[in-house]
């Protein structure tokens, strides 16, 4: 054993590492969940050297890692922990070998200290050592063979291509699974931590410091995670955005993947918006938190919304666009929607935004005529085939125009808050007189006093919207009270008959929906109570006069399974 010597001269000859992919994901998982301590885990793999040619090939096949956290600037292999891993790789393992060991440095970038060389002189075997720095995110790899020669290393992710930013960054998942509403709902949260050097650090500065600093705690919601919702949370992810949720409720089908920009076969017969969500948190080169919702948006509430900077709304459902407008509204929170069709030969899009107080809502943009088709839905996929080639390059112009207004709102650069506008836009390059006419803009400012809108009529004479909170399991009559001494609609000749109703047409639901729900006095426990969202709001009916009340149910309706 050759204790308390320098290392020899490096050998001309470097040593083939290759580790897999799943020891990757744990060495990054052990080195950022405490980037200010020092941490360090044991490799599991087999080494072999080539009969004539002497190289040596190194495959590390896992890593051995408990919870263990040194300080700022040390990290020991103890004892026990070293014959803690060999007790696992007989019991797991037993036709692989503890073959060296990975630690980390937090408060420096990667190199061998002293210390680590005396570590690495201490050990008899054939052995590969890493230091990485999540901080700065470079690392340093050695191979230190049994006559005590060390080796430069060629270092390659197993069944992939070198990648330099191996170590750069982090992927966690919590998955959970609820009932919402009645309703089954399954959830992802995906958070990405990535790691620079001080040079990659200077030049993404340079380039990207407005995303960086400014967008960073920024929350946008997308509902869709087709064509558009792909390119939305592409451009989302890029700019820097730091939080996105996707809701959607359907699967990825084969047809879907010529037009998800973001997704491949792996995410066939998946949930949407989790597989959406995985991909942009494996791509983003920011720092990023990524939610998928696998659920009907409508059952989640309008309260949900209160968490969001902005909300985008590339679904193929009117109804839904007009249930998310209306929510929007309710709480002040700038709304963008989008989408493409066919309007007599024509392939067409339009982009409507409404800024946070906008006068006017989506029903008004639409005008009247929208109403017999709210239950339709308009997919890519119902295009004309000759058509179909142009669906991604058309959908690109709708999502590229979407995330330039979508920045402007998240970085406050609109100033006309109360301004809603639309554009039409149609497909270009088919003769000169269309391509002029290619983009038309409307402007939709004050409500004209003799359009009536059933959710304006009220929100714009109560001053404020109320929040009840009731207990879904209890006699809907304690509803009836609470409602009662909210409104005091004490009015002698209908005291005794009052009865409330919570209206259902700003409540959309996509089936089964109810037109209204009676609040009686006398009434005992309603089970239709529990299919409601537990934020939401109602329009309410009095004898005297409609108001607007936030109802949010506190009772264990949304339960973890």
């Amino acid at each position: 054993m050759k204790n308390n010597k320098e290392r020899k001269t490096m050998s001309p000859q470097n040593a083939d590492v290759f580790i897999d992919k799943s020891a990757i994901t744990k060495i990054n998982e052990m080195i950022h969940r405490d980037p200010l301590h020092e941490c360090g885990g044991i490799f599991i793999g087999n080494v072999s050297q080539d009969a004539v040619t002497g190289k040596y090939t190194v495959h590390v096949h896992d890593l051995y890692v408990e919870d263990r956290i040194g300080t700022g600037s040390t990290f020991e292999f103890t004892t026990d922990y070293l014959m803690n891993a060999v007790k696992h790789v007989k019991k797991n393992c037993p036709d692989e070998h503890i073959i060296g060991n990975v630690h980390s440095h937090a408060q420096f970038q990667a190199f061998w200290s002293p210390v680590d060389d005396e570590m690495m002189l201490q050990s008899r075997d054939n052995s590969f050592y890493l230091v990485v720095s999540p901080q700065y995110g470079t690392w340093e790899a050695i191979f230190k063979d049994i006559d005590f020669n060390f080796h430069s290393c060629d270092v390659r992710i197993a069944d992939d291509e070198y990648c330099e930013h191996m170590f750069s960054k982090c992927i966690s998942r919590f998955d959970s699974e609820h009932i919402h509403s009645g309703k089954k709902v399954q959830s992802s949260t995906f958070r990405t931590t990535r790691s620079y050097s001080d040079v990659q650090k200077k030049e993404f500065d340079k380039r990207f410091l407005h995303s960086i600093k400014e967008l960073e705690r920024k929350k946008v919601l997308i509902v869709g995670a087709g064509t558009i919702g792909n390119l939305l949370a592409e451009y989302a992810m890029n700019s820097g955005v730091g939080s996105i949720c996707i809701v959607d409720m359907d699967a990825y089908e084969y047809w879907n993947l010529p037009r998800s920009s973001m997704i491949d076969e792996r995410s066939l017969r998946k949930p949407k918006a989790l597989e959406l969500a995985k991909a942009v948190a494996e791509r983003s080169c920011f720092p990023i938190e990524v939610t998928g919702i696998n659920a009907d948006i409508c059952n989640l509430g309008w309260g949900f919304f209160k968490n969001f900077d902005l909300v985008l709304s590339p679904v193929d459902s009117a109804a839904i666009r007009q249930y998310i407008d209306r929510g929007c509204k309710l709480y002040h929170i700038p709304h963008i929607t989008c989408g493409t069709g066919i309007i007599g030969d024509e392939f067409t899009g339009n982009v409507v935004s409404f800024p946070p107080d906008a006068a006017v809502d989506l029903e008004y943009v639409w005008g009247n005529g929208y109403r017999a088709n709210l239950e339709e839905r308009r997919s890519c996929s119902d295009t004309p085939e000759e058509t179909q080639a142009q669906v991604m390059g058309f959908s690109a112009q709708i999502a590229g125009m979407t995330m330039d207004l979508a920045l402007k709102y998240l970085l406050g650069k609109v100033e006309d808050i109360s301004t809603a506008w639309k554009y039409i836009l149609n497909s270009i390059g088919n003769g000169i007189a269309r391509d002029k006419a290619a983009l038309r803009t409307f402007k939709y400012g004050r409500m004209p006093t003799v359009t009536t809108s059933e959710l304006f009529d009220v929100f714009d004479r109560q001053s404020a919207i109320p929040t009840v909170q009731f207990d879904r399991r209890k006699p809907k009559g304690e509803l009836w009270e609470m409602l009662n001494s909210l409104f005091q609609e004490n009015c002698f000749a209908y005291r005794m008959n009052l009865e409330w109703s919570l209206n259902i047409p700003i409540a959309y639901r996509g089936s089964g929906a109810y037109a209204s729900i009676e609040v009686l006095h006398e009434s005992g426990v309603d089970p239709i109570l529990m299919q409601l969202p537990k934020q939401h709001v109602y329009l309410v009916e009095g004898e005297v006069s409609d108001y607007l009340v936030e109802l949010i149910f506190t009772d264990t309706g949304d339960e973890t399974t």
